[in-house]
C-alpha cells in the first residue's frame, strides 16, 4: 500500500511481559483503517510475528491492535484513532492466566516441517525461532526439509542452538523412514517419526544420510 506522509500515521508498539518486565515475543494482528490485516510474511497470513517491539506506517483512521502468546496469557486489543501525519505510542503488557509449567505441563511440537515437499513457502530459522517464542512453546523439533543445501547434524546443531534459549529450546528430527506400498511413493502407509536423534552413529555415519 503507498500512502503519501498526508495519509499516513505510524505506529509504534511495546509488548511486556507482566512478570520479567522484559520485552515478550508474540503475535500481532493489525486491522488498519481500511479493514485490512497487516502482514509481512507469506508463511504466516494471520497477523506478524513480533519480538516485542514494531514500528508500522498506516494509513490513518480507526485502527485495532490485538497482541497474543500462546494459550496461558491472556490477549490484549487496542482500539487507536489515529491521525495524518502523527506517531502513536501504544503499549501492552502479557499477564499469564495459568502457569502450566509450574503443575509440569510443557507446551512444544515435535511434528513441524521447516520446509514441506512443496516448497512454496520459505521459512528461515529466524522465523522459526521467533515463532515459537510468540507462541509460547518451551521446545520445537524442525523436521525435513530443512533451509539448508546440505544439512549435516553438525550444520544443523549451529543453526539451532545459538537461537535456543532455557524457555525455548530448538532442536531437530526425522519424519523417516517412509514405509511406502511396494516402492510407490504415492502410497505411503505411515512413517516413523525420529526424536533424540544424536546425529551421528557410534560409528560415526550420518543419521540424516541413512535414514532419509
Amino acid at each position: 500500500m503507498n500512502l503519501s506522509p498526508a495519509q499516513e500515521a505510524i505506529v509504534h508498539g511495546i509488548i511486556k511481559d507482566e512478570a520479567s518486565q522484559s520485552l515478550s515475543a508474540c503475535t500481532v494482528q493489525i486491522t488498519d483503517s481500511q479493514g485490512h490485516l497487516v502482514t509481512e510474511n507469506d508463511s504466516f497470513r494471520a497477523g506478524f510475528r513480533c519480538p516485542g517491539e514494531f514500528t508500522r506506517h498506516l494509513p490513518a483512521g480507526r485502527t485495532i491492535v490485538r497482541v497474543s502468546r500462546g494459550f496461558e496469557t491472556q490477549f490484549e486489543q487496542r482500539e487507536l484513532d489515529l491521525v495524518p501525519g502523527e506517531r502513536q505510542e501504544v503499549s501492552f503488557l502479557l499477564k499469564r492466566n495459568v502457569e502450566l509449567r509450574r503443575l509440569g505441563w510443557y507446551a512444544g511440537d515435535s511434528h513441524a516441517h521447516m520446509l514441506h515437499g512443496e516448497r512454496t513457502v520459505p521459512v528461515s530459522f529466524d522465523f522459526v525461532a521467533l515463532t515459537a517464542r510468540a507462541e509460547d512453546l518451551q521446545y520445537l523439533s524442525l523436521a525435513q526439509a530443512w533451509s539448508l543445501s546440505d544439512p549435516t547434524p553438525e550444520r544443523l546443531q549451529a543453526e539451532l542452538q545459538p537461537r535456543s534459549a532455557r524457555d525455548c529450546v530448538l532442536t531437530w528430527n526425522l519424519e523417516a523412514p517412509k514405509n511406502y506400498y511396494r516402492g510407490d511413493a504415492g502410497r505411503c502407509l505411515g512413517h516413523c517419526w525420529n526424536v533424540g536423534l544424536r546425529g551421528r552413529t557410534r560409528e560415526g555415519v550420518d543419521v540424516i544420510q541413512t535414514l532419509i
